[in-house]
């Protein structure tokens, strides 16, 4: 049987083609996997035995740890997506990539301690709020939102202390993690809840929930006059810690 011309130099290509691919380095997807395996050895890094302020960066470091165990876990299963180990892989990274996440927000909420808190917004109402500008005024910050039992509790106790303090410069900020701005207006109406409040209706993706890293509600912060977060759980005897702060 002959073959045309044409059929020739297809097979020709093809044999070509063929020989060229069998000259190219073959990635090894097991040297890849047990880079990755060495990697994820790293895991779980110690904090150090230290009080909890001194563990602050360690929080970041780890996230940062957890982040790149994840891309590597994320690039192999990327690269070899029929390898017997890309699961294993799929796992791995979701596993360090919530690690991380927590650990950012654990990092960011202990940060914010003995720091200035960057919170500028338009609240609710229209008022325009800037924590920097408040400096000389003792400031509540409250992370809460209208259908959480515990934060609606605490309201009777922070509008006492409002009325009582806010004249001699004693202010509170909302941050609420509602989605509802409707249910969230008719609430501040019904109580009389005078102090401005941030909305972005995201709840727990909340702009400033993040930002600060907020694992749960209600949270309540005490900045001094200076502008710092000097109490991360101003909860507890908050008329105390009020006269104090505008003491000074």
């Amino acid at each position: 049987m002959k073959l045309s011309f044409v059929a020739l130099i297809s097979a020709f290509a093809m044999l070509l083609a063929h020989n060229v691919a069998l000259s190219q380095p073959v990635p090894d997807a097991d040297a890849a996997w047990k880079q990755v395996q060495q990697a994820a050895a790293l895991w779980p890094p110690r904090l150090a035995d230290t009080n909890q302020q001194d563990k602050v960066p360690l929080y970041k470091r780890n996230a940062d740890i957890a982040t790149a165990i994840a891309a590597k876990a994320k690039a192999f299963y990327t690269r070899f997506p029929d390898s017997t180990n890309a699961a294993a892989a799929k796992l791995l990274e979701s596993k360090m990539s919530r690690l991380a996440d927590n650990l950012y927000r654990r990092y960011r909420f202990l940060h914010a301690r003995g720091n200035p808190l960057d919170i500028k917004f338009t609240a609710v109402d229209g008022r325009e709020v800037d924590l920097s500008r408040m400096n000389g005024h003792v400031v509540l910050v409250e992370f809460w939102a209208t259908w959480c039992p515990p934060c609606v509790a605490e309201i009777p106790r922070i509008k006492q202390v409002y009325d009582k303090y806010h004249a001699r410069g004693f202010d509170v900020i909302g941050i609420s993690l509602d989605t509802d701005k409707k249910a969230l207006d008719n609430f501040l109406q019904q109580h009389q809840i005078p102090w401005p409040q941030y909305f972005d209706g995201k709840e727990r993706e909340n702009k400033l929930d993040i930002q600060f890293g907020i694992e749960g509600i209600p949270v309540l912060w005490l900045v001094d006059k200076q502008g710092i977060m000097c109490d991360g759980n101003a909860a507890a005897d908050l008329p105390d810690k009020i006269q104090k702060l505008l003491a000074e």
